[in-house]
């Protein structure tokens, strides 16, 4: 018992060290998009901070159960309560924290409107798409005027008055063009923000078909959970976890290629024009992959506990 009190300990550590690390860092990035030149940018900002952490928070709940797998390797002898005790928060984070989290962040107001004051400011030239902009004033009720010149082969200058609803419609992610070429995220981050963006996205979508529709896609969950059973699969603890992170990166890009890779829309294909409709959802694939996967970690570890039951006889 006293081995669970500690394990939910450290659990709780992870999952606040986890937050604050993922909290910081996203904050920082949303800020840096949201830079215009010319205007001061505000570093403290805790409903940012505040909306930024219920975003992150099903993350780092599923980064902590990784934490715990880590915990497992480093200490191999664990008893049933606590294997019992991992499982138990981790399918309660994936059937029941994740849903309710992502119900709160639908609630709010999206994070742009609170922290984005302006996307002009006078004295700069911005380069767009079709145009370069020099914005020459400012005006208080909202937008401003200047020049804009054609890049294209006509080289046409004009008078433009500059609306900020039209600008923020044609820049995507940045709030000033400026910084468009000039901030760029490390390769790791930019990966971890796509899988961030990706699994956000479909999970909610899955929350509005329902819950049943839910549960296929939280198999993506099961999967994940169920590299416990290969943890100590080498007698090196430096493999298993070098292992452990290739299986959770792997089972991370399968489930994401599920809903983006073209194999899978030759393969849907195939589903429709055979009238094998289950297979044509997604989210059933994705169900079946997850369990295939579960099933294989289960099984390979239930071979090695009774091979080393086996050596120790």
């Amino acid at each position: 018992m006293k081995n669970v009190f500690f394990i939910v300990f450290v659990f709780i550590i992870l999952t606040i060290a986890t937050a604050f690390v993922s909290t910081v860092a996203i904050s920082l990035i949303h800020l840096s998009f949201s830079m215009v030149a010319g205007e001061s940018l505000s570093f403290i900002n805790f409903t940012l901070f505040f909306q930024v952490l219920i975003k992150a928070l099903p993350f780092c709940l599923v980064f902590a159960c990784l934490g715990l797998i880590f915990y497992f390797i480093r200490h191999p002898n664990i008893s049933i309560l606590s294997t019992l005790f991992y499982f138990i928060i981790g399918f309660s984070i994936w059937l029941f924290a994740i849903p309710w989290m992502l119900s709160m962040q639908l609630a709010q107001k999206p994070l742009v409107s609170e922290y984005e004051a302006r996307r002009l400011s006078e004295g700069f030239f911005r380069e767009t798409k079709s145009s370069i902009d020099y914005i020459a004033k400012i005006f208080s009720e909202g937008g401003g005027e200047g020049v804009r010149i054609d890049t294209s082969s006509s080289g046409h200058i004009e008078s433009v008055f500059f609306d900020e609803d039209v600008q923020e419609a044609e820049q995507a992610f940045y709030a000033d063009p400026l910084f468009e070429k000039t901030i760029d995220l490390p390769p790791v981050l930019e990966v971890l923000k796509a899988f961030f963006s990706f699994a956000r996205t479909e999970a909610i979508k899955s929350l509005a078909r329902g819950y049943l529709s839910y549960l296929m896609f939280a198999s993506f969950g099961l999967a994940l959970l169920s590299i416990f059973f290969v943890r100590n699969i080498n007698s090196w603890k430096l493999i298993n976890v070098s292992l452990v992170v290739a299986l959770f990166v792997s089972i991370c890009k399968i489930n994401r290629e599920v809903f983006s890779a073209v194999l899978f829309d030759k393969m849907i294909g195939f589903f429709q024009h055979n009238n094998m409709l289950w297979f044509t959802n997604r989210n059933n694939i994705q169900f079946v992959i997850n369990i295939s996967i579960t099933l294989c970690f289960c099984l390979i570890g239930l071979v090695h506990f009774i091979r080393q039951r086996q050596k120790i006889k």
